[in-house]
């Protein structure tokens, strides 16, 4: 049950979802699927991951201060100190290379009725999955943190192709009645054959294995190079003016995501009312579903325009969905 202050305006959420006036931001939470079936896989996110990566290092059961629990830290230590790039690759392909299933807030927003532009920073396919099964194309869009040789490229797929190309991002052209999934962080799921006309990557061995490969924003030094750069194409840019965000899963615990909310509040929080006058710059508020936020994480969102729930994620797509909370 929500609190006063956590109650947030569901429908018009979902009425603004439904007119294509809010793009849903997706981090790891999102990717936290109850297992219905004894069978079923789930992702493993965030410090889980860290520990797993630690256990590879050598590190065994890492207490609560350890930086091993930090997963960019634990894998800068991997590839940097244990092993190498190709062997962190091999092992998060391992890692997500599982059948898991989409769950309710993947299914809720691919029926959403208006075409949406959602980005995520998660590894896995889950969202792509529950589009496929709701028979709606879309582009994916990926960002290719392992590519060297096409760096500040992005890969494109469109709709109606199999096979990703190299895109110059400010040449990104997409319709805007068509749906656009923004993999910011990269993906585990980008087998080499799908790649049209793709450079090797710098081990080249690693093309060698049929299983393929990924991409990932994972390390302390893909985060600092990501960041430097923030490969956002300017038609994402472009199309999230004048728009709400909805965050889905974020902590603001993690660095890397506020310097990114901060880069994105230029776009959403404040717009010109048509005609100017009086309060010409309307501040529009966005909405944040996590679990447990500090009362220092809720002031630093307000600051963003940028309302928190401390709810469940299932539980706030039945709430968008017409239930009640």
């Amino acid at each position: 049950m929500s609190t006063e202050q956590d109650n947030l305006p569901f429908l018009l959420i979902k009425q603004r979802l439904n007119r294509g006036d809010v793009v849903p931001f997706l981090g790891a939470g999102a990717s936290i699927v109850s297992k219905q079936d004894s069978d079923e896989q789930a992702y493993p996110i965030g410090r889980e991951l860290a520990r797993m990566v630690a256990e590879m290092s050598g590190i065994s059961e890492p207490d609560r201060e350890s930086r091993f629990n930090d997963l960019a830290f634990s894998a800068s230590y991997f590839q940097n100190v244990v092993g190498a790039r190709s062997d962190l690759r091999d092992f998060l392909k391992d890692v997500f290379d599982v059948r898991a299933e989409p769950g309710p807030v993947h299914r809720f927003l691919a029926k959403v009725e208006k075409p949406l532009m959602i980005l995520t920073t998660n590894y896995d396919d889950l969202i792509e999955q529950a589009f496929k099964e709701a028979g709606k194309p879309y582009h994916l869009i990926v960002y290719p943190a392992d590519e060297r040789e096409k760096r500040g490229m992005i890969l494109h797929r469109k709709p109606d192709e199999s096979t990703f190309h190299y895109v110059d991002p400010n040449r990104l052209a997409v319709p805007r009645d068509e749906i656009v999934i923004y993999k910011m962080h990269g993906t585990w799921a980008l087998p080499p054959a799908e790649i049209a006309e793709g450079p090797r990557l710098a081990n080249d061995d690693y093309f060698d294995d049929n299983r393929g490969t990924g991409h990932y924003v994972i390390s302390e030094e893909d985060y600092t190079e990501f960041l430097a750069n923030m490969p956002i194409p300017k038609l994402i840019e472009t199309r999230m003016r004048r728009k709400r965000f909805l965050f889905l899963g974020y902590g603001l615990a993690d660095w890397n995501f506020r310097v990114m909310l901060h880069k994105f509040g230029k776009y959403g929080s404040t717009h010109k009312r048509e005609g100017g006058g009086f309060g010409a710059d309307e501040q529009t508020r966005s909405w944040a579903i996590m679990r447990a936020p500090s009362d220092e994480e809720r002031r630093l969102w307000g600051s963003k325009k940028v309302m928190v729930c401390d709810i469940d994620i299932d539980d706030a797509v039945h709430a968008l969905s017409g239930g009640s909370v």
